[in-house]
């Protein structure tokens, strides 16, 4: 999920698994039962390797509790990961997908990275995202949901990340724990972690404004893939196909001998 501190805080009564990317909010690490509507890669992105899905194989995905405009939109934004996969991603409606997705009125979202969906009990969903904010905000939701789904982690917890989040102000919004386990903590390179160069445009990327940093610096709100997601998403389940997703700077001119 994206994070706008300039709508009201949200708070979740479920502590996430260690599989599970979402976006609760911990007052001092007391979860509490109302929930407030929140908005909130060069080669680029952090992945988990031990959670891909199979290569070349199809994924199924189902759509529960939402409108017929409302899994048109899910379908639309999903789908905008396809070009990028070898995987064949496929839409049922029966309740054993790998991928089970609900929407709710909390105005949260969250995901089950990779084929820790697996894990789920039966039934049970594996992502779920909201349309409170409208169509273009639940876009951003299901787009970085499913970057999640497919094994991708947060762009801001990159080791690189160059904003300096202020630790009074996140703390105060979000409460000490999220604060800490969001903004403060990264995911060093490792034999299960990708890690490829800081995408401060990537749609796994949480937006928080200025004055949520020490020197007035912040990213922008991203609401589309990147051409690092892009790339991300090719290294992670190649495609066979030679796209190039990089700006490369032009040569200088030598000057005249």
């Amino acid at each position: 999920m994206i994070i706008n501190p300039s709508l009201p805080p949200f708070q979740h009564p479920i502590t996430p698994s260690k599989n599970t990317e979402s976006d609760p909010a911990f007052i001092d690490n007391k979860p509490t039962e109302t929930y407030e509507s929140s908005r909130v890669r060069e080669k680029r992105g952090v992945a988990d390797t031990r959670y891909l899905w199979p290569q070349h194989s199809t994924v199924t995905i189902s759509l529960t509790g939402m409108s017929d405009h409302q899994k048109e939109i899910t379908k639309i934004n999903i789908k905008k990961w396809q070009p990028y996969i070898n995987l064949k991603l496929k839409f049922v409606e029966t309740n054993n997908a790998n991928i089970r997705i609900n929407t709710n009125l909390g105005g949260i979202a969250w995901s089950n990275v990779g084929t820790t969906a697996k894990d789920a009990k039966p039934g049970d969903p594996t992502m779920s995202v909201s349309f409170t904010g409208g169509d273009k905000e639940a876009g951003r939701l299901i787009q970085h949901e499913f970057g999640h789904a497919l094994g991708i982690k947060h762009e801001h917890q990159h080791p690189n990340n160059p904003i300096k989040y202020n630790p009074s102000a996140t703390a105060t919004t979000f409460g000490t724990r999220f604060a800490q386990q969001e903004f403060f903590s990264q995911n060093p390179a490792s034999d299960s972690i990708k890690l490829t160069p800081y995408d401060s445009d990537s749609v796994m990327h949480y937006y928080l404004p200025a004055e949520y940093t020490a020197d007035g610096k912040t990213n922008q709100e991203n609401y589309e893939l990147s051409r690092g997601d892009k790339h991300l998403a090719q290294q992670l389940y190649p495609t066979g196909r030679n796209r190039i997703f990089l700006i490369h700077k032009p040569k200088e001119k030598q000057p005249n001998s």
